[in-house]
């Protein structure tokens, strides 16, 4: 088993989970940049195509742009092969405009499965599922 460049899978596991924490947690691009493999695509399912690391970068600024203290809750890391699947928890508070809808101030949490794939150390793919229909009923409140 390869384990993406790593030498076993607890490597792998906290190799994703500090990917996520660095995006979501403490939006630190420039990190990330030196995580990502040269080709990185990204896949936020729902989007018609993959898209880049500046794509992402650009989603993870608006949203700490419009969303105080976020945090990530890590509730399970599973690794298989040169991937880790993760399920983790969001939390923040809104104070701007976030996928089009006003602040209200709200604060709340919302699930998000993201699968990472490794290669040579690097992460070469993510994929996300969020619900954003709860995510934008929870905002409406």
């Amino acid at each position: 088993m390869a384990f993406g460049g790593f030498d076993d899978d607890d490597a792998l596991r906290e190799a994703g989970r500090r990917w996520l924490t660095l995006g979501w947690r403490d939006n630190d691009t420039a990190r990330l940049r030196a995580l990502a493999a040269p080709d990185y695509r990204y896949d936020l399912v729902g989007r018609d195509a993959e898209v880049g690391l500046d794509w992402y970068l650009g989603f993870l600024k608006t949203t700490h742009q419009a969303v105080e203290g976020l945090d990530v809750e890590f509730r399970d890391l599973l690794v298989d092969g040169d991937d880790v699947a993760v399920h983790m928890l969001i939390r923040g508070r809104q104070t701007g405009k976030l996928f089009g809808i006003d602040s209200r101030g709200a604060s709340g949490a919302i699930d998000v499965m993201t699968r990472l794939e490794f290669r040579d150390g690097k992460v070469l793919r993510q994929s996300t599922i969020v619900d954003f229909a709860a995510l934008q009923a929870g905002l409406r409140r």
